[in-house]
């Protein structure tokens, strides 16, 4: 299983409001599932969390290195 979500608009419009609670939310929600579904069936998960701004990348996991 793997999933991207992307956004892309106009400076201002809202997207760090927006998007803020999403990674919690997705991350507590996958936790759960594969707790819950997937358990002791060897799965791995594997997570990256980036922003691209200014033509740069961002890692937001490792302090915007």
């Amino acid at each position: 299983m793997s999933g991207i979500l992307n956004t892309i608009s106009v400076l201002g419009s809202g997207k760090t409001f927006t998007m803020k609670p999403l990674p919690l939310k997705a991350s507590r929600d996958i936790l759960r599932l594969m707790h819950h579904t997937y358990r002791n069936q060897g799965f791995q998960l594997f997570v990256s969390f980036f922003e691209i701004y200014g033509g740069k990348l961002f890692d937001l996991l490792n302090d915007r290195k």
